[in-house]
């Protein structure tokens, strides 16, 4: 069911709350200790939370005047009042902003045919209309979530999904597909209750797939200003550092973008974002590959002066293919770029919503920073609610 994060006030309460910044200088706010919501605003620096192990704890401050405000949520704040016998009535909204799904989380040792089970139940009580009944006679005046369910819809939709062999995101490893990019996903699907295989195919097959297919998800896809318009996005998932690449002891130098226009050659990767980047800036020297191992191979063998490349997938294809990491130098960083999940455009809006709603999973519950660090230790993990902007 979803859940919006609020924060109370009594009733009467002078206080106005128009943005989370606003409740920073409040004098105290009553938190839920180890919960999701206290860890929310704890990740966003605030220092003014009053911390109890109880939520009864909690309403009880706030209505002695203990604290300012109460965090808590749309469905469970009047139920926690009557607990400590007062009316829900004696408090009001100061600010609802933030929305979430709640999940019954199994530990990694159940068995996937046990949690089946459990979302198969979960799913027919939607359909009979049972969910609705528990739903109202506990919370008459809230909205229950649509009948067939969000996992329901996701289940019943026929997702492609694409990638390419890009380390360290998404690669096949002895045949096996993995990755940092590639456990995420697996995993997002597991939350949302999609069993759709994974297609390891070349990257411009996969970009051609997501523009013009039903139903297409592609990952791990750079958003930029000339897609942002193609797709739906889910993510962030990581972010680029990109740079044109030499031969190691070419003597080539570049202290400028446009100073590479007078190179002879540049080796680009099809329908990347950065070849189109460099053809949006005007370039005519690019010779396109169909895989990032063939833009390496010609540019060791002088068939092309430069390449660009992100920077970690650049070193790990020179590993992967045997070659010495310091055959190549980068010459010149170019920009940075977020990594997404796109999908087409004709993908239903509560299947894009339900995937970025377990990606935010992800980031609350620990899991992402796992798999962040297992695959790129030592980079900043990102915040489930980082803003990475679109190129311009």
């Amino acid at each position: 069911m979803r859940w919006q994060y609020v924060f109370y006030k009594k009733q009467g309460s002078p206080i106005r709350l128009n943005t989370l910044k606003d409740a920073r200088r409040v004098g105290s706010i009553a938190t839920y200790r180890d919960d999701a919501r206290e860890q929310f605003l704890l990740e966003r620096g605030f220092d003014n939370l009053d911390s109890s192990p109880k939520l009864v704890s909690c309403a009880r401050k706030l209505m002695e005047g203990r604290v300012d405000l109460w965090l808590d949520s749309n469905l469970t704040a009047r139920q926690v009042m009557r607990q400590i016998g007062l009316s829900g009535d004696e408090i009001e909204p100061a600010l609802a902003f933030k929305s979430n799904y709640l999940y019954i989380a199994f530990s990694h040792s159940t068995s996937a045919s046990i949690v089946e089970r459990w979302q198969t139940a979960l799913d027919d009580m939607n359909r009979d209309q049972s969910f609705a009944d528990i739903f109202g006679r506990w919370w008459p005046d809230e909205t229950p979530p649509a009948s067939d369910g969000l996992r329901a819809t996701a289940r019943d939709i026929r997702l492609a999904v694409y990638t390419e062999d890009l380390p360290p995101y998404n690669f096949l490893r002895d045949g096996e597909l993995t990755g940092f990019s590639v456990d995420l996903v697996r995993e997002i699907m597991q939350r949302v209750g999609s069993v759709t295989p994974i297609q390891v195919v070349p990257w411009s097959r996969g970009y051609q797939k997501a523009l013009e297919g039903p139903n297409v998800a592609l990952f791990s896809t750079v958003r930029s200003a000339q897609r942002e318009r193609l797709f739906k996005w889910v993510g962030p998932l990581a972010t680029n550092e990109n740079a044109l690449y030499a031969r190691a002891g070419s003597g080539i130098t570049l202290t400028a973008l446009d100073e590479a226009k007078l190179i002879d050659s540049i080796g680009t990767y099809q329908d990347d974002v950065n070849e189109q980047f460099l053809r949006e800036n005007g370039f005519t020297n690019l010779y396109s590959h169909s895989t990032p191992l063939a833009i390496l191979r010609n540019l060791l063998a002088g068939r092309i002066q430069l390449a660009i490349m992100n920077k970690l997938s650049a070193s790990r294809l020179l590993h992967q293919a045997g070659l010495q990491t310091d055959s190549i130098e980068p010459v010149l960083t170019t920009r940075n770029t977020p990594l997404y999940v796109a999908f087409s455009l004709n993908t239903p809006n509560a299947l894009t919503q339900l995937w970025q709603d377990a990606l935010d999973g992800l980031h609350e519950d620990g899991t992402f920073a796992r798999v962040y660090q297992s695959w790129l230790q030592g980079m900043p993990a990102l915040g489930a609610h980082t803003v990475i902007g679109v190129d311009r």
